[in-house]
């Protein structure tokens, strides 16, 4: 019965299949259960506890020969199930159109004739699905196409094939692990597996490190049935969980591991239960999952960095240090707009952002001084404001690391570039003035030389040498037409190395005030982290174990499984050797060592209610 919901829902052309098969069986007396092949059998306790563990192949061979049994022996009985048969296969046959596979086309021809390079991938979960949807709809295509029955080398053609000229992958749950297909960001779920977990999976083939584009999915539904109500509700669950843990497809298994969907399904369709009670129940125990490994989460840090590619760790660590960054939005906007101010250039076409409490929208026009080939002349669309920034992801969000607040920073710090022209801040009633106000960037670094702790730094330094690192209330800026003459330009002017000297003694005095919160929060990561590697790899390791102990009794019994075990062998020695050089590598990275004041820019401060 599952086999067959499963297969209506997949298409017409897949539940015609299965029932005509399933009416031949019956006409030419059907097997005996009790009768299946040798290999049947050795597959069937997997099939029905974790079918996760077969092939796609093994799969679909145990599937075809139980739909061949007859479910008994009495004649009356076998009767009337061919007459159920007859009927429900004339039904399906009497179906004209397949509104399903046309709404399928539609989309992707809509998608092509937008962007004829866009690249669509396309899963199923059956392959005669898979070669219907190929004659069918893309009959006038050279598509790419991914099933179980494919060798590595004919995968790799495939995947070659979709990279390159093909616009369209279709693909069977075999192509839902080991392969990388972030070039394409567009997937189409055809139909959806009674399983959350293999949902999420096909979602991870795009959704890689290294995606660049915003993933985009759409799945294909029977309107109101049953089994459409309630995936569709747990995919919603799924989109809220995620977006709530930030988590990837490897860690929201944690969440949906006690998920049952194939029962709670079945459950719903003998019954007559309401979709919205399934859906309340496995809601309920996704929230309970979902609560349990955010303490874990907090706990263990299980979204760890250790496994990531160098390029990925350093925007996790950008991600992580801008959080903790003392630079915010509103210096940043200062910034550009002193220095549009003195050189040129200026923020045009200002407007209400997307974001409800967000702030402006501005074209920004670039000083030509700060323009290079990274730097355009202008951004049209920009913000300062990270809630406008999330809104429209089209907006270009002006932050400290965007290569325009580089640029310009880079340019102030260039005396030969800037000409001898001094910056002049104003400071507040309550700053001793003048002074000269320096910006550090302090912090300390890992044993491998990675950053291990950096904020931003202020020291304000008056002629007398009174020094200050908090409360510095600046109000503004003077215009260079304001500085020239200034009484009290040349009084902090001609003491300028003295006073960067001090400031740079006291820079060097807040690098040791971090130094035990840099050493203690390095100690507490790395003891983390070590014992997340630990457990992430000795999870993997036994695993595979299992499998090869399972795999070596069906050896022994006769089925020649020696190129599987020979791979999951090598598997279990290259995650031994990958431990042994995260512990290494740990080692190093809990030792933390000082880092060299960095002077970022500086400025002279006047009194504003002077002169």
């Amino acid at each position: 019965m599952v086999l067959y919901q499963k297969r209506l829902v997949s298409s017409i052309y897949a539940i015609q299949q299965s029932l005509r098969n399933r009416m031949e069986s019956i006409k030419a007396g059907g097997a005996d259960p009790g009768n299946l092949s040798p290999v049947t059998k050795s597959l069937l306790d997997e099939y029905r506890e974790d079918p996760e563990m077969l092939t796609e192949a093994q799969r679909e061979h145990v599937e075809e020969e139980l739909g061949g049994a007859v479910a008994s022996g009495d004649p009356e009985k076998i009767e009337e199930e061919l007459s159920i048969v007859r009927d429900l296969y004339n039904q399906a046959k009497a179906i004209q159109v397949d509104s399903k596979a046309e709404r399928l086309r539609e989309y992707v021809e809509g998608i092509l004739e937008e962007d004829p390079d866009e690249k669509i991938l396309i899963f199923t979960e059956y392959t005669d699905t898979l070669e219907y949807l190929k004659g069918r709809v893309f009959g006038d295509r050279d598509i790419a196409e991914i099933y179980g029955d494919l060798s590595q080398s004919q995968r790799q053609q495939q995947f070659k094939k979709f990279e390159g000229p093909a616009n369209v992958m279709l693909a069977t749950d075999a192509a839902r692990e080991g392969l990388n297909l972030q070039f394409a960001h567009i997937m189409v779920n055809y139909d959806l597996p009674w399983n959350p977990t293999r949902i999420d999976q096909r979602i991870g083939r795009l959704h890689r490190y290294g995606q660049e584009e915003t993933v985009e999915i759409r799945n294909l539904f029977f309107k109101d049935t049953r089994e459409s109500i309630i995936l569709e509700r747990l995919l919603e669950k799924i989109d809220e969980i995620e977006e709530t843990l930030g988590m990837s497809s490897d860690v929201l298994g944690l969440v949906l591991e006690d998920i049952d969907l194939e029962e709670q399904i079945m459950s719903a369709l003998a019954t007559g239960q309401s979709p919205d009670a399934v859906v309340d129940d496995l809601e309920a125990i996704a929230e309970d999952q979902e609560e349990a490994v955010r303490r874990v989460d907090e706990e263990l840090l299980i979204r760890d960095k250790f496994d990531l590619s160098k390029e990925d760790r350093d925007i996790l660590d950008i991600v992580e240090e801008s959080a903790a960054d003392t630079v915010s939005d509103e210096d940043v906007e200062y910034l550009v707009r002193t220095v549009c101010q003195e050189f040129g250039g200026g923020l045009e076409n200002v407007r209400p952002g997307p974001a409800k409490d967000g702030d402006d929208v501005f074209d920004l026009v670039v000083p030509d001084r700060i323009t290079s080939e990274n730097v355009a002349s202008r951004y049209d669309g920009a913000t300062f404001d990270r809630e406008n920034a999330l809104a429209d992801e089209n907006l270009e969000f002006i932050t400290l690391d965007h290569p325009v607040v580089q640029a310009m920073m880079a340019y102030c710090l260039d005396t030969d570039a800037v000409g001898g022209q001094t910056a002049v801040l104003t400071g507040g009633e309550e700053l001793k003035t003048p002074g000269l106000l320096c910006h550090y960037r302090i912090g300390y670094l890992s044993g491998s030389g990675d950053t291990v702790t950096e904020k931003l730094a202020q020291v304000y330094v008056t002629p007398d040498g009174t020094t200050k690192t908090e409360n510095i209330h600046i109000t503004g800026g003077l215009p260079s037409s304001a500085i020239d003459g200034h009484p009290s330009l040349g009084t902090v002017t001609a003491q300028a190395e003295q006073l960067v000297s001090k400031a740079d003694d006291v820079a060097w005095e807040l690098i040791d005030d971090l130094a035990q919160e840099a050493r203690t929060d390095r100690e507490r990561e790395v003891r983390i982290r070590r014992e997340h590697a630990k457990n992430y790899f000795e999870y993997r390791i036994e695993d595979l174990e299992e499998r090869i102990e399972q795999f070596e009794k069906r050896d022994r019994a006769g089925e020649d499984m020696s190129a599987v075990l020979a791979k999951h062998r090598s598997e279990v020695a290259e995650l031994r050797d990958k431990k042994n050089a995260e512990m290494a590598r740990l080692d190093g990275e809990e030792q933390v060592v000082p880092d060299e004041p960095d002077l970022v820019n500086m400025a002279v401060v006047v009194d504003a209610f002077k002169n």
